[in-house]
């Protein structure tokens, strides 16, 4: 579709909403109407209202779908709501300001959306940090307990040689003085400042130091049984604090997905360290040739533990499973499980060769067995390591996209609020431009209604747009003719456009006279003046009336007009008038006329044609109609020969 033809059918579409809302107040600067000349040549279409837009489709399939009625629309929700004038100042401004925080809403969302990623982003990498920086930590907790554990295994099999054998215990791979330097670096290489142990021994590095050289003095001074457990509880008492900042530090981790590494890593250090005091216990069992029911009670305690912390191991884990259950199915197992039912069943009955043999071959068992946990410990550690480092990967990645769609959204969202606003000024200059060419369409449709209305009744009209059939019979109306006497004297003594002028000037004055009755003006042929009264709005029997009036009213104006080219002319008139049934119609469609048949138009033409100048003739019927309304005066002509009716009885009318 066309511009052009799109802006019409707007137009128009506004023009009528504007009507329906009474919206009048343009007419008031409507030029008068200086007659209906310029109305000629207008095609029944054009008479339609122009329902037809230029390219063959109808206003309402131009308008539904178009751009503009849809600013129309978007316009005037503003007036609805606000009370405003969307093309007034505080309108433009109302709605620019609306048309820029529209947008914003989604822009201000993404915003707080990202920035609260950005946030969560933050939080879990400084948890993932917070888990490899306590991870780390333990690690020296780990190492400094484990060489504390095999020092421990290693006193308490040195114990039991020098007290039940004679055998040189550095053929069996001990050496104690080895075994406290390797123990002395891993606490060097401890920070204990990062650990939260409040016992007094802890304090400084020193201060343990010296503690732990004081029991290995006792150790190498004093080798019995009873005199090495109080260092055994010793070792138990470092291994047990130290485990227990370990597990509060690992306890303390949150939001990572390591925490199944975690929990095994814990277990299968206390599943060690629950090994290594068994060790302890089942050394004094052999050298003492049994234990007492309490230490009996402990180690049985400290082997149960060792297999349920194993256990939840395979189970928090799945991944050690396999390594964990090769261990259990291992000899180096079975040698450990054997001297547990020795101890379990109190078996006191092997002699010092026998315990000599089985203790030797349980240490190195169990040692190697201790030495494959921690294998196993190390690999779950470096899972730990390797899930962190993807963790801090994936985070610092979204931490990146976080920021650059923040970057981009600060600098995408003034770019894009200047085109809105840009936009939205195109479009308040285009509503301003189309509400100014609106205002003349509905001036000028207006118009154009008048003058359709003044060719052709409202009610014909509005019929003709509405596609209804305009032919109706009536039963009763009045007809009236008028023609001015001796009219063909006169048009031959001026000149055709005095005789325009002159006739422009009478059918005038005769019109701004119709306006006050009830009465339609059918149509002019040359001096002959057409009325009726009835038709197309029935009115009852007052179309008689009706016309009588106008008849008197017009016999009394007609002498008083003045002829511009000749002002001492007096007009006379002759006018006819007839009651009864007729049928109208529009007829054709250049220049249609709305036009009257039957009889009934041809007595009224014979009523005038046969009157006098100055007279109104009516018929019969007509007086008939005046006697029954009453208020008028006729007087008895007689009768007068029509033709094609023969002779009539005809009236005066007087008043």
């Amino acid at each position: 579709m066309k511009l052009s033809t799109l802006t019409k059918s707007f137009a128009r579409f506004t023009a009528r909403q504007g009507e329906m809302n009474g919206d009048q107040d343009d007419m008031a600067d409507d030029p008068a109407v200086d007659g209906i000349a310029g109305f000629g040549g207008m095609d029944m279409k054009d008479v339609h209202t122009s329902f037809v837009t230029d390219d063959g489709t109808t206003d309402s399939e131009a308008s539904s779908p178009s751009a503009a009625t849809s600013l129309t629309i978007s316009l005037r929700w503003i007036d609805r709501f606000f009370g405003v004038n969307p093309i007034s100042e505080r309108g433009q401004k109302l709605y620019m300001m609306f048309m820029m925080a529209l947008p914003m809403l989604p822009i201000i969302s993404l915003l707080v959306q990202n920035v609260d990623l950005l946030v969560n982003v933050i939080d879990s990498r400084t948890d993932i940090i917070s888990v490899e920086t306590s991870v780390t930590e333990s690690d020296g907790i780990a190492g400094f307990v484990a060489k504390l554990q095999e020092e421990r295994s290693e006193v308490a099999y040195r114990t039991f040689l020098v007290n039940v054998t004679d055998t040189d215990f550095s053929t069996q791979g001990i050496n104690l003085t080895r075994r406290f330097e390797i123990t002395d670096k891993a606490l060097e290489a401890l920070n204990l400042k990062n650990l939260a142990l409040n016992e007094k021994i802890f304090r400084s590095k020193l201060r343990l130091q010296i503690r732990i050289d004081d029991f290995r003095q006792k150790i190498l001074e004093d080798s019995t049984f009873v005199a090495v457990s109080e260092v055994m509880e010793f070792y138990v008492f470092l291994t047990r604090v130290m485990l227990t900042s370990l597990s509060e530090t690992i306890r303390t981790v949150n939001g990572s997905n390591t925490w199944r590494h975690l929990i095994t890593y814990k277990n299968m250090l206390r599943s060690v360290e629950n090994m290594g005091i068994e060790m302890v216990e089942v050394f004094r069992f052999y050298g003492l040739g049994g234990l007492s029911p309490e230490n009996r009670r402990k180690a049985i305690q400290r082997h149960r533990l060792t297999e349920e912390y194993l256990d939840q191991s395979k189970t928090f884990l799945p991944s050690v499973r396999k390594e964990l259950q090769d261990i259990e199915m291992s000899k180096n197992y079975n040698v450990y499980s054997d001297s547990y039912l020795d101890v379990l069943n109190n078996e006191t009955s092997i002699n010092v060769t026998e315990r000599t043999e089985k203790v030797s071959t349980y240490f190195r068992s169990t040692k190697s067995l201790i030495t494959d946990i921690r294998s196993i410990i190390f690999v779950v550690r470096n899972d730990m390591s390797k899930t962190l480092r993807d963790e801090l990967f994936e985070s610092d990645q979204s931490q990146v996209l976080a920021i650059v769609v923040l970057i981009l959204l600060f600098f995408i969202s003034p770019v894009l609020l200047l085109l809105i606003k840009n936009g939205v000024k195109a479009l308040q200059i285009f509503a301003l431009s189309l509400r100014k060419k609106t205002i003349d369409l509905k001036r000028e449709r207006r118009r154009a209604d008048r003058l359709v209305y003044q060719m052709l009744p409202p009610k014909i009209a509005d019929d003709l747009r509405n596609n209804k059939k305009t032919t109706e019979y009536f039963e009763s109306a009045t007809v009236s003719f008028s023609e001015i006497e001796g009219f063909r004297e006169i048009a031959r003594e001026c000149d055709p456009l005095e005789l325009c002028k002159m006739l422009n000037l009478i059918y005038k004055t005769f019109d701004t006279r119709i306006d006050h009755f009830d009465v339609f003006k059918v149509e002019t042929i040359n001096d002959s003046y057409m009325v009726a009264s009835g038709i197309p709005e029935r009115n009852g029997d007052n179309h008689a009336k009706e016309i009588a009036n106008l008849a008197l009213n017009l016999i009394e104006v007609t002498p008083t007009l003045i002829i511009p080219h000749s002002p001492d002319l007096r007009l006379h008139i002759r006018i006819g008038m007839h009651t009864g049934a007729t049928t109208a119609g529009v007829i054709g469609t250049k220049m249609p006329r709305y036009c009257l048949f039957g009889d009934t138009v041809n007595v009224a033409s014979r009523m005038q044609s046969t009157g006098k100048a100055m007279q109104i003739q009516l018929s019969q019927e007509t007086k008939m109609y005046l006697d029954t309304l009453g208020g008028f005066t006729c007087e008895h002509r007689g009768q007068v020969d029509v033709k094609g009716k023969g002779l009539m009885d005809t009236y005066w009318l007087k008043s």
